[in-house]
């Protein structure tokens, strides 16, 4: 995974309407990648959406590319 491929997986699954994602500040959802989770089997990175309007750091949507699991820190 990468980011320009974790903006393909955002795009696909949420279509039209859908908030903006990447990496400039204008963004509504900032993408980056995250390392691969030590205490699991997973083997490929992460593709982690920071929400970035607010000013805040702390809400994220992680998207496991090995289970497909979406975990969300949204508080």
């Amino acid at each position: 995974m990468n980011p320009s491929r974790c903006e393909q997986v955002w795009e696909g699954v949420l279509q039209s309407n859908a908030p903006t994602v990447g990496t400039a500040p204008t963004d509504e959802y900032l993408v980056s990648v995250a390392a691969a989770g030590a205490a699991t089997a997973d083997t490929q990175p992460n593709c982690e959406f920071t929400y970035q309007l607010d000013g805040e750091s702390n809400k994220t949507i992680t998207y496991d590319a090995d289970t497909g699991s979406v975990t969300t820190n949204l508080n």
